[in-house]
C-alpha cells in the first residue's frame, strides 16, 4: 500500500462515525463517555445532555437524594438524603458521581446542621431562658427585654456556628483525604473529595441527639465516646466507596486511603490532649500555687 493510500485510509477512519460499544449496529455520539471512554448511542445516553453512558450511570447511580428535585422541597430531600446514606455509606458513595457540584453540597452539608442543632436549642430555649433570667442586669426597666434578646440570640446564633464549623472541618478532612487519594493514584478532582467530604455531614441529626444525651451525667461521656468512634467508622466506609468508585483506587488501597482522615483526626486530638496536660504539669511544676487562683 502506498504512503497516499494509507493516508486515504486515515481520513477515512478519522472521519467515519464511532459506533456504539453496546450496540455495534448504531451509530455513536462524537463524544464519548466521560467515565469511560467508551461512544455509545443516543438511547444509551437516554438524554440529550447526559454524559454518561448507561453502565457509567447504572454504576454512578442517580446521585444523592438531595440533589433530586422531584422528590420535593429541600426538607423532604434532606430527609431522603439521611434515610439513603446513613444505612449504606459505601454503596451510596461508590455511585455518588459529580451531582450537581459543590454548592448543592454546602447548602446541604450547612442546613442539615442548622436543622439538626437548631430542634435541640429551641427545645432548650425555656431553660436558657430561665438561665439568663438569673443575671443582674444594670437597667432594673428593661432587664425582660434583654434577657428575651439574649436568648433569641443563643438559640439561632449557635446553630449557624455549628453549621460554619461543620463546613471548615468538612475542608480540612477534604485536603488530607484528598491528598490519601492522590498519593494512591486517584483520578477524581480535589472538588469531587470536597464534596464527598460535605456529604459526610449527614451524620448532624444523630450527632445534635448526641450533643443533647451527653449533658447527662457519665452517661453522656460514655455515649459520647461510643458515638464518635461509630461516626469515624462510618465516613471511613463512606469515603473508601468514594475512593474506589469515584477516584478509581482498588479495594484494599481505598480503605487505607479512607482511614487516613480518621487517623489524622484521633492524632490531633491525642496531640491536644497531650499538649493540654503538659502545660498544666509544666505550670505547675514552675509555680504549683497557680491553680489557687483558678475559680
Amino acid at each position: 500500500m502506498s504512503s497516499e493510500d494509507g493516508i486515504d485510509a486515515l481520513e477515512d477512519a478519522f472521519q467515519r462515525t464511532p459506533r456504539c460499544a453496546v450496540h455495534p449496529e448504531r451509530e455513536a455520539r462524537r463524544s464519548p463517555c466521560e467515565r469511560c471512554g467508551n461512544y455509545a448511542c443516543e438511547p444509551c445516553f437516554e438524554r440529550p445532555d447526559e454524559t454518561l453512558c448507561a453502565a457509567c450511570r447504572e454504576r454512578v447511580g442517580e446521585g444523592v437524594a438531595w440533589e433530586r428535585e422531584d422528590l420535593g422541597g429541600p426538607s423532604t430531600r434532606l430527609w431522603e438524603t439521611v434515610k439513603q446514606m446513613l444505612p449504606a455509606p459505601y454503596a451510596t458513595y461508590e455511585r455518588l458521581g459529580e451531582g450537581e457540584g459543590l454548592p448543592s453540597a454546602i447548602y446541604f452539608a450547612f442546613l442539615v446542621n442548622v436543622a439538626s442543632y437548631g430542634a435541640p436549642f429551641v427545645l432548650c430555649a425555656p431553660c436558657i431562658l430561665l438561665a439568663l433570667g438569673t443575671i443582674n442586669t444594670d437597667n432594673p426597666d428593661t432587664p425582660r427585654t434583654a434577657v428575651v434578646l439574649a436568648t433569641c440570640v443563643v438559640t439561632f446564633a449557635i446553630p449557624l456556628v455549628i453549621a460554619a464549623f461543620g463546613l471548615v472541618g468538612s475542608l480540612f478532612q477534604s485536603l488530607v483525604y484528598h491528598l490519601a487519594a492522590v498519593v494512591a493514584g486517584g483520578t477524581a478532582s480535589f472538588v469531587s473529595s470536597l464534596r464527598a467530604c460535605l456529604y459526610l455531614q449527614v451524620t448532624a441529626p444523630i450527632a445534635a441527639v448526641v450533643w443533647l444525651l451527653g449533658r447527662i451525667p457519665l452517661f453522656g461521656i460514655v455515649l459520647t465516646l461510643l458515638w464518635y468512634t461509630a461516626s469515624l467508622v462510618w465516613q471511613t466506609f463512606a469515603l473508601a466507596g468514594h475512593a474506589k468508585g469515584m477516584h478509581r483506587i482498588d479495594s484494599q488501597r481505598a480503605w487505607l486511603v479512607a482511614a487516613v482522615p480518621a487517623i489524622v483526626l484521633v492524632a490531633v486530638f491525642i496531640g491536644m490532649f497531650v499538649l493540654f496536660f503538659g502545660l498544666i504539669f509544666a505550670l505547675l511544676a514552675g509555680d504549683p500555687s497557680f491553680l489557687e487562683d483558678v475559680d
